[in-house]
């Protein structure tokens, strides 16, 4: 078998110093695109994670200075990672923390009136759900200091897609549209939980973003008619028509 011999040019241990680019003697000797491509990748991605420790340059200026500038850069990006997170976790534990005050400030409440364990266990099943669903922010909070049609553009971007699924609402122009999209507000509730009884009042109409609902109407003989309502659907639109067929009245 015939040996091939490297040149002399290409040979790490000889009698050239190739400082910092001794890493690109495999890219010269490959013919692979790939393997170029994938190796010059690996050797940036390596000189910024490392911060330039795996650089090993000569006395030649030019070497030194982009030696310097790499190191530079990856403590730039290592600071700004450190700086995002801290940001990140104190914004959490901001929330966190305001969310841990609510339920203490309503734990004393209900001892305080004495509820029982059943309406508490309700409650501590609603913050936590609440939590889960929201991450302790409210939408509505952080927009409502906004100028009012700054606001009301935000909220019907927001509802837009909710309002077009309604086709009472297809034919209402835009003045009703933002009134209507100015006065949805999000609302979160826990499993088994009754959002209003048969024979009550229509108050609201709710859309479904997340979750289902179990709908229930009694019929003749004791029957009980079900069914259940997925996300994108809607209830309550018997306040709307009601309102739509209503005489204004000065």
């Amino acid at each position: 078998t015939a040996m091939v011999k490297t040149p002399l040019c290409l040979d790490s241990s000889g009698p050239f110093h190739f400082g910092i680019y001794q890493f690109a003697l495999p890219l010269i000797s490959s013919n692979s695109i790939t393997i170029k491509i994938l190796y010059s990748n690996l050797w940036g991605l390596m000189s910024l994670s490392t911060m330039g420790n795996n650089l090993a340059p000569t006395s030649q200026c030019l070497e030194l200075m982009y030696c310097i500038s790499v190191v530079l850069g990856g403590l730039m990006l290592f600071t700004l990672l450190v700086g995002n997170i801290q940001i990140f976790l104190q914004a959490v534990m901001a929330r966190r923390r305001k969310t841990q005050l609510r339920y203490r400030d309503m734990e004393w409440w209900m001892r305080r009136r004495q509820l029982p364990s059943r309406l508490r266990k309700r409650v501590r099943h609603f913050e936590y759900q609440r939590w889960a669903t929201m991450g302790g922010e409210d939408e509505m909070e952080l927009i409502k200091d906004l100028p009012e049609g700054l606001r009301r553009d935000i909220k019907r971007y927001l509802c837009s897609d909710l309002i077009k699924k309604v086709p009472l609402f297809h034919n209402l122009d835009d003045l009703i549209l933002d009134n209507i999209c100015d006065r949805i507000k999000p609302l979160v509730f826990s499993k088994s939980e009754k959002m209003m009884r048969e024979g009550d009042p229509v108050q609201r109409m709710v859309f479904i973003v997340n979750g289902r609902i179990k709908r229930s109407q009694s019929l003749s003989k004791g029957m009980v008619a079900t069914s259940v309502l997925e996300p994108g659907s809607f209830l309550g639109d018997e306040l709307l028509s009601w309102c739509l067929r209503r005489p204004f009245i000065d």
